[in-house]
């Protein structure tokens, strides 16, 4: 029961007893009988001025308890006529006013992190004290490959899954770089940050595909002009001496033949040098509208001349009879007879390789039923002159991606459920 209803109830019960005891000597003592009766209107008067005066402070004491619990920060309590309750008045006042101002800077330094992860290029996924992820943005969604709403409230184990393994360094490293179809390079940074008095944790994902990309070009353009200058002049030299000297062997069979065999390395050794000099040559794309499709069949017409004694089915049936993408049909068709030759090459004797052309956006999926990409190969796929053949130089692919990159495309190479695809997306 609230106290100023006791309070109430004590008056009236007080003021009863004056009544009863006022009309008990009622008949035998008329001034008592008065003196009790102006006793009785005293302590009613005084009774109502208390339960008044104590009355409002409770039902504000009240108020403010509501406010609190309901967490309105923007009602303050009134003074009363109590000295004691307004110095409880003037502490709550100011309390409401501390917690409405933190209030204010907490929305609008939330309402500010929302702004900068919406702008920023990095993606930024937050986690809560379970470790469960509550918020990210959309550069993050972009790179894990699935909106919020399918990851939210994941565990940090579940979340690596569904990203193929994207986050699996994450307990053992703060800051690593993983790598995603061959193509795409994240670096991933893990922090915390104090959430209720425990550590939370957030991710940090920064694509640096384009930096690793340049670095490696610089590189390798470097070494491959020192080496093809240092390589043509030796050979060119050499070969001049050997030529010289090829007439005056007529007598030496053995000599002769000696030198003839080193005159055709030395071209082995030059058409070696150009192989790679091809990659550090290929000229920026002239950009104009062709035909996507004629550019696969024509890629198919060259792929099939060297199929030799292998019984691959090539299927490719667009549904319409043209599609226009903005590119260099030369360098365009170039990329895809690599691509086509690989996917040839992955294949034994008899197999399959099936192209596949969507419209918006426009995209080329070129999926094979060879032998696959072993997963200690995945991470090395596009990396300039890496290859598994044993006679390759691992030119193909690198061309491929200087190419794609040039005109700007997103692409992959994922080897899974025993089938490979290439897939090509054009910028829209």
């Amino acid at each position: 029961m609230r106290y100023k209803y006791k309070l109430l109830i004590y008056i009236l019960g007080l003021n009863g007893l004056l009544i009863a005891l006022a009309i008990l000597f009622y008949s035998s003592n008329k001034w008592l009988f008065f003196g009790l009766e102006a006793l009785f209107l005293l302590s009613l008067i005084l009774g109502f001025r208390l339960y008044a005066l104590f009355s409002r402070p409770f039902d504000l004491l009240a108020s403010g308890i509501e406010t609190l619990k309901s967490q309105d920060f923007s009602m303050q309590l009134k003074p009363v006529r109590s000295k004691e309750f307004n110095l409880l008045v003037s502490v709550y006042n100011k309390m409401i006013d501390q917690l409405r101002k933190e209030r204010i800077a907490l929305s609008e330094k939330n309402f500010l992190l929302t702004l900068l992860m919406d702008a920023s290029p990095s993606g930024i996924v937050l986690f809560n004290v379970d470790d469960e992820l509550v918020n990210m943005n959309e550069a993050a969604s972009r790179f894990i490959g699935h909106p919020l709403e399918v990851l939210k409230g994941k565990q940090l184990q579940e979340l690596s899954e569904l990203s193929n393994g994207m986050f699996d360094q994450v307990l053992n490293e703060k800051n690593y770089v993983f790598r995603k179809g061959g193509t795409q390079s994240y670096r991933i940074q893990a922090g915390s940050f104090i959430d209720r008095g425990c550590d939370t944790r957030f991710l940090l994902i920064e694509d640096i595909s384009y930096e690793i990309f340049k670095t490696e070009k610089y590189a390798y353009e470097k070494v491959i002009r020192m080496m093809s200058h240092e390589v043509n002049n030796t050979v060119g030299a050499v070969n001049s001496i050997l030529t010289s000297v090829q007439p005056k062997l007529d007598h030496w069979p053995e000599h002769q033949q000696a030198v003839d065999v080193c005159v055709q390395r030395n071209g082995h050794m030059n058409q070696f040098m150009g192989n790679f000099a091809d990659v550090v040559r290929i000229p920026q794309p002239m950009l104009k509208p062709v035909n996507i499709i004629d550019c696969i069949r024509h890629a198919i017409l060259i792929t099939k001349g060297l199929a030799g004694n292998k019984a691959c089915e090539v299927l490719f049936t667009p549904s319409q009879q043209s599609i226009l993408v903005n590119a260099d049909g030369g360098q365009l068709e170039q990329a895809l007879i690599n691509i086509l030759k690989n996917a040839l090459e992955a294949i034994d004797e008899k197999g399959r390789i099936e192209i596949k052309l969507g419209a918006d956006p426009v995209q080329v999926r070129i999926i094979d039923n060879g032998a696959g990409i072993p997963d200690h190969l995945k991470e090395n796929l596009f990396t300039p002159f890496y290859t598994s053949k044993p006679n390759g130089q691992g030119i193909g692919l690198t061309v491929t991606r200087e190419i794609l990159i040039n005109h700007q495309c997103q692409f992959s190479l994922e080897s899974n459920n025993g089938q490979t695809e290439f897939l090509i997306r054009f910028p829209d």
